[in-house]
């Protein structure tokens, strides 16, 4: 009633589809006086809902119950399809192509690292990731769309370097500057290490 009463939900807890999310409206809520002094009010019951659900909705523990999940196998209706706008970054196919096919389909991390043939090349797969995400384009006046700011890695090195533990990431960017500082600064980017390090491994808000 409180996150409605909020325009948080419109309906259900249901609708917060991920932890982000969650952890989001929780920071929320955290900063409005009158919910704190509800949440006070009934011995910080709602804290400790809070921690719970979150909890559940992690998975925490799943793995000792991976037999009873068949439990939560019942039907559910379908729901409407929703509209999402964001702005997208054009992005040239031509040089994800180039690029990997420059590295003779090898990750840059390790060249060791192997990968599954994909049907369309019959070659290693691999994945074209910007450094510099292309979100932050309007922060540059020069595109990021280019060859120097292009590497190719494989599947787990790509998911490792958005999702990773940032000590690990932090290991990932600063080789990847060392080896391509020249390259972007030819392209119109001069960057320090630190200022290079600040800004890719910033939150991300598209991946």
């Amino acid at each position: 009633r409180y996150l409605k009463k909020l325009e948080l939900i419109k309906n259900d807890i249901y609708e917060v589809g991920s932890l982000e999310q969650l952890d989001f409206i929780w920071e929320l809520l955290k900063k409005d006086k009158d919910f704190c002094e509800f949440n006070q009010r009934g011995h910080r019951m709602y804290s400790v809902g809070y921690k719970r659900y979150h909890e559940f909705i992690a998975g925490q523990d799943f793995s000792k119950y991976r037999e009873r999940l068949s439990q939560l196998d019942v039907p559910m209706l379908s729901t409407n399809p929703t509209t999402i706008e964001y702005k997208v970054w054009k992005r040239s196919g031509i040089l994800r192509t180039q690029v990997i096919a420059g590295t003779n389909y090898t990750c840059e991390m390790d060249a060791n690292h192997a990968s599954f043939l994909a049907e369309s090349t019959h070659k290693p797969y691999m994945e074209a990731h910007h450094v510099i995400p292309l979100h932050l384009q309007e922060n540059f006046e020069n595109s990021l769309d280019v060859y120097a700011n292009i590497i190719c890695l494989c599947p787990i090195c790509h998911r490792k370097i958005h999702f990773g533990i940032i000590e690990e990431r932090r290991d990932m960017v600063d080789e990847i500057f060392e080896n391509r500082k020249e390259r972007l600064l030819n392209s119109g980017f001069e960057l320090s290490k630190s200022e290079f390090e600040r800004i890719v491994l910033a939150k991300e808000e598209n991946v």
